[in-house]
């Protein structure tokens, strides 16, 4: 950490609340320079930003937060590519040590601002935890490079709401090789999960997924809603893919098992047919 590297003070210098206890913040050129600054530090000065940050957010650390923040979208600049490497590198690094994983957390969401493909590994890592999962979950798929292969890799291992999670992404991202994993799940305990694949099979727009659809959307209450809500995103996929007899398959099955509460599904899958 460069010598003339005051962090304390930078952090310190940030303006106070208002008296309505508001943040006003830095004026831009001001902000410029502190960023400037704890840059010019180097991942000393970044390392210790972030052991500024507390497990508790009562406030008393909302200036190094504010900085934090805001430092993390500075380096998104173009211009700054080295220097994103630099602050991904510290906030991986500290995410791999013992920090409380509230800290963690909010490390993570950074992440969703500032992460590349170098940080999907520690954040695939985090998949599988009750606490961390959707924040995880969020900056994976905000970094995209690299995010399925660790949504894929932590699906075996997951269970109840992050097991729904990663499937859940994993079909935001349209990922076909996970279709085989995901299809596995299709029986699962939970019903969060259960919706879960449905929804992914029918994002990813796999043709062989029809009849697991269909078993679905033969089930009861919300459960049945939303399995039937997935048929008809499959079948519009499949239809614009000309995949025309699947799609049909859909849209018979909703046509002759739609109960008179779900007209609305009967006369959707009419019109589909024709």
């Amino acid at each position: 950490m460069a010598e003339n590297t005051n962090v304390e003070q930078l952090v310190a210098s940030i303006p106070d609340l208002d008296k309505s206890g508001k943040i006003d913040g830095p004026k831009p050129d001001d902000a410029r320079k502190t960023f400037e600054a704890l840059l010019t530090g180097g991942r000393g000065a970044i390392d210790k930003l972030l052991g500024m940050i507390r497990q508790v957010d009562n406030g008393e650390d909302w200036k190094a937060r504010y900085i934090l923040h805001g430092l993390a979208t500075y380096v998104c600049r173009p211009s700054k590519a080295e220097q994103r490497g630099v602050f991904v590198g510290a906030i991986v690094a500290k995410l791999k040590g013992d920090a409380p994983k509230a800290v963690k957390a909010t490390l993570i969401r950074e992440l969703q601002v500032a992460g590349s493909a170098e940080a999907a590994q520690v954040l695939g890592e985090f998949l599988a935890d009750g606490e961390l999962y959707t924040w995880a979950a969020s900056a994976l798929l905000a970094i995209r490079k690299g995010a399925a292969g660790e949504f894929r890799k932590a699906l075996p291992a997951a269970t109840g709401r992050p097991k729904a999670t990663i499937i859940q992404n994993l079909g935001l991202l349209g990922d076909a090789e996970a279709v085989p994993a995901i299809k596995q799940a299709a029986n699962d305990g939970d019903s969060d999960v259960r919706l879960a694949v449905c929804g992914a099979l029918a994002n990813i727009g796999d043709e062989g997924s029809v009849d697991i659809l269909i078993k679905a959307s033969n089930t009861k209450g919300w459960e049945r809603i939303q399995a039937a809500k997935a048929c008809l995103v499959l079948a519009e996929k499949l239809a614009a893919a000309g995949k025309k007899l699947a799609a049909g398959k859909i849209y018979r099955h909703l046509k002759e098992t739609r109960k008179d509460d779900e007209k609305y599904l009967r006369d959707l899958a009419a019109a589909a047919l024709g």
